[in-house]
């Protein structure tokens, strides 16, 4: 099922367009993954090819929003990618396109400053609306912030076997009162438990949904419809 797109992911024609550059050493991929980002309304591909030389001199070096680098083949060479990135293109945001990830190579992209993951087993959705944060993170300043991980809820399947990853109800009711601005301690007043019991719940739900921070709490809760936006007087 095609992961929710938040109302706002989509740029408006007149904002600015996000420059993605694409690396992959997989040609087909390439092709089908340069091809979905030619299609995607406020995206425009600089450059491609299957070294981070290569696509930075089809975008004739301008700098780019995104970097995208198919992590699959050899994931050494894809951390030498991001740190060049880095290096040359510090304000550029890194996500990662693999098939499956490890909590060891997890921490390794993280220390090399990557931003976001994408499973090549998500729908396309998952990588716009990754693409979509990285950029806005770093229109905020936001390099080296916390990384994202789309379609978490397969990975955790993958690691755990048949562990039920449904959020309860509980859950949903912490998830609510965060995303509305309630600390741990205001939510536990209003639901009548301790702070460490809404701790727990809160910990929980955001393992289960592959959420990060309370911006990916409250964009969560707005696409679900759990909690509203103030309407303007």
């Amino acid at each position: 099922m095609p992961l929710p797109i938040a109302q706002d992911s989509v740029l408006e024609p007149s904002a600015q367009r996000v420059r993605c550059v694409l690396i992959d050493e997989q040609v087909l991929v390439r092709e089908g993954i340069s091809l979905l980002l030619r299609e995607l309304p406020g995206f425009e591909l600089s450059g491609e090819g299957a070294s981070f030389q290569e696509a930075m001199r089809q975008a004739a070096f301008q700098p780019p929003d995104v970097v995208i680098v198919g992590a699959d083949q050899d994931r050494h060479a894809a951390l030498e990618t991001a740190r060049l990135t880095r290096l040359d293109y510090p304000n550029a945001q890194l996500v990662f396109l693999l098939t499956y990830l490890d909590e060891a190579y997890r921490a390794q992209c993280e220390h090399a400053g990557v931003l976001g993951f994408v499973l090549k087993t998500s729908p396309s959705e998952a990588l716009q609306e990754v693409l979509m944060e990285a950029f806005r993170m770093g229109q905020k300043g936001g390099a080296g912030g916390p990384i994202l991980v789309e379609n978490a809820r397969l990975m955790a399947q993958r690691r755990g076997g048949s562990r039920n990853l449904q959020v309860t109800r509980r859950e949903e009711e912490v998830l609510r009162l965060i995303a509305e601005g309630n600390s741990a301690r205001s939510a536990a007043a209003v639901l009548g438990l301790s702070v460490k019991t809404v701790e727990a719940h809160k910990f929980n739900f955001m393992r289960k949904l592959g959420l990060h921070n309370r911006a990916q709490v409250i964009n969560y809760a707005l696409r679900k419809g759990l909690v509203r936006l103030p309407v303007a007087e």
